[in-house]
């Protein structure tokens, strides 16, 4: 059984989808190609040593792996489409160095609850109905999904208000870090 249906969709998206009772607006397996065109393997010398950076994309996830995960909660339609493209993502990743993880939903759950925990007290920072969706190595940054905001990276030091949005989609961050990973430059032209 299929976790979601697509339809045909006029207009600006290509397609849309029918989850249950919720609707999304965009076809989330887009992200799958442009994720073919990052390299299985980067190598990165810096001081006489090489470093070796990985993408790899996981089967989808089970919809029983994903309700087991989030027992007792109610996840947003988007969520459930992400993991149905694939239950873990890894791009351009070496451990401790760079790269992007999305988790798994386990995963997922277990970073949602520790930062949850974390940040309590702070009204301006994570609200109760964030998800942690994967991190940025190297920098302290977490991709979080917002059923009010969408997409978004969390970055510890910073405001809520200054967090980089992204919308409904993964794709133009996708897009951009592919190209300027290596420079850092990523960050500068999600904020434009």
């Amino acid at each position: 059984m299929s976790l979601i249906t697509w339809f045909p969709c006029p207009g600006k998206y290509t397609t849309f989808s029918q989850i249950g009772s919720g609707t999304l607006a965009y076809d989330p397996s887009s992200i799958l190609k442009i994720i073919d065109t990052y390299p299985r393997e980067s190598f990165t010398e810096l001081g006489g040593v090489q470093y070796v950076s990985v993408t790899h994309v996981e089967p989808p996830a089970q919809i029983s792996e994903i309700n087991d995960a989030w027992s007792g909660r109610t996840l947003p339609p988007a969520l459930l489409a992400h993991w149905s493209i694939s239950r873990e993502i890894v791009l351009l990743y070496a451990k401790g160095s760079e790269g992007i993880i999305f988790y798994d939903p386990m995963t997922s759950r277990e970073q949602t609850d520790a930062l949850s925990s974390d940040f309590r007290i702070e009204d301006d920072s994570f609200h109760s109905d964030d998800v942690v969706v994967g991190d940025m190595q190297g920098y302290d940054h977490r991709f979080l999904y917002s059923p009010d905001e969408g997409w978004m990276i969390h970055d510890s030091i910073a405001p809520r208000s200054e967090w980089i949005r992204l919308g409904d989609t993964l794709n133009h961050l996708l897009a951009v870090y592919l190209e300027h990973h290596e420079s850092g430059e990523w960050e500068a032209l999600l904020r434009q």
